[in-house]
């Protein structure tokens, strides 16, 4: 049985749960991705002192503590809590309708990273925070509002060798190369964009977890006891656990580099894309949408969401870049001579360098 046959239309009220429980993982990612942000940026805060003083001394342990409590309860929201809330909604509705919900994180970053991490949201970024909720009532109106259940493991075997699944796969494969060797040999810019996607990219290779449950929905309707579970099950369960695991460390990594707008933009703008080549190809998005005008218009809605990503991603970079430095200079960060702050290869006034390094130096950057 193809996910083709499987797929049944669900009612109102069960998508729209969905949408519901997607929401709240949402809200659930924003407060954890500000809070690894911010477990950063109190470090950098006090390695400068009230003028802007370079480091005279070690940093307080409570200052260590708060900054690792922080850390913590962001990874705990992020592996914990957000995926529980993500697991919850693809019982009712599919990834292509549910993915593109986790922009409102990025929404949520922007109505609160003023009042949270000192990080105060601009123009462009209001404007990109309102595309993204216009792309996601698009989608939510005129996607897939179908879902499959009742799958067995050798349906998911069956699906997973089709031709175009596989080239899918090779051709994640070729893209997640290619941003690792982007990292490792390109220039700024190379690197600041696969950094930025890569996290993204990784998290969007998801279709086992929805298939996952779909298998034990079959199992539980044919009351097949626990120790009866087929194998192939608990490698779907690994897998689902795995990629966004792999997904958020890179996107820690990420942040400790940028800024938590243009990090969460990427990582998210990048993860929506993702998972929606994968449910095209998965779960026959287009075939499953009620019309031709409605995949018309589900696809206007994907690129107005990614348009308000690209936004947020473009004005991160413009705030962050002036007085970011590349990793190969971490060494002698602060050079002060006696009217201005010597700040990597940008020279900044005494007022400059302090606003801009405590709001946008990073961790990583600090000797």
């Amino acid at each position: 049985m193809s996910p083709a046959d499987a797929a049944a239309a669900t009612s109102t009220s069960q998508w729209t749960t969905g949408i519901y429980f997607s929401i709240a993982a949402s809200v659930i990612g924003a407060a954890s991705k500000l809070c690894i942000r911010k477990s950063y940026t109190v470090l950098e805060l006090e390695s400068l002192n009230s003028t802007g003083e370079p480091p005279t001394g070690r940093i307080p342990c409570l200052t260590y503590l708060q900054a690792f409590v922080l850390r913590g309860i962001g990874v705990l929201g992020m592996t914990t809590l957000n995926p529980l809330f993500c697991v919850k909604s693809l019982t009712y509705a599919s990834p292509s309708i549910l993915a593109p919900f986790s922009g409102l994180t990025l929404v949520f970053i922007v109505a609160c990273s003023e009042h949270t991490i000192g990080e105060k949201p601009s123009t462009s970024q209001v404007v990109a925070a309102a595309l993204i909720v216009l792309g996601q009532i698009i989608i939510a109106l005129c996607g897939d509002h179908t879902n499959i259940g009742g799958l067995s493991i050798d349906d998911v075997r069956e699906a997973y060798l089709e031709p175009e699944f596989i080239s899918y796969l090779i051709g994640m494969f070729g893209w997640i190369v290619l941003l690792v060797g982007l990292i490792n040999y390109g220039d700024g810019t190379e690197r600041r964009f696969s950094w930025g996607v890569i996290g993204g990219s990784v998290t969007g290779v998801q279709p086992f977890p929805k298939d996952a449950l779909a298998v034990i929905s079959g199992l539980q309707h044919e009351n097949v006891p626990l120790e009866e579970y087929p194998p192939g099950l608990f490698f779907l369960l690994f897998l689902a656990s795995a990629m966004p695991l792999i997904g958020l460390a890179l996107l820690m990594q990420c942040m400790r580099r940028f800024d938590a707008s243009f990090s969460a933009s990427m990582f998210v703008g990048s993860m929506i894309i993702s998972v929606s080549v994968m449910s095209a190809v998965r779960y026959d998005t287009f075939g499953h949408v009620d019309s031709i005008l409605n995949g018309i218009f589900y696809t206007l809605g994907l690129c107005v969401l990614t348009s308000g990503c690209v936004v947020l991603a473009c004005e991160g970079t413009a705030t962050s870049d002036p007085t970011r430095i590349n990793v190969e200079e971490k060494s002698n960060i602060f050079r002060r001579t006696s009217s201005e702050v010597t700040y990597g290869t940008v020279q900044l006034s005494d007022d400059q360098a302090t606003d801009s390094a405590a709001s946008s130096i990073t961790s990583e950057y600090i000797v």
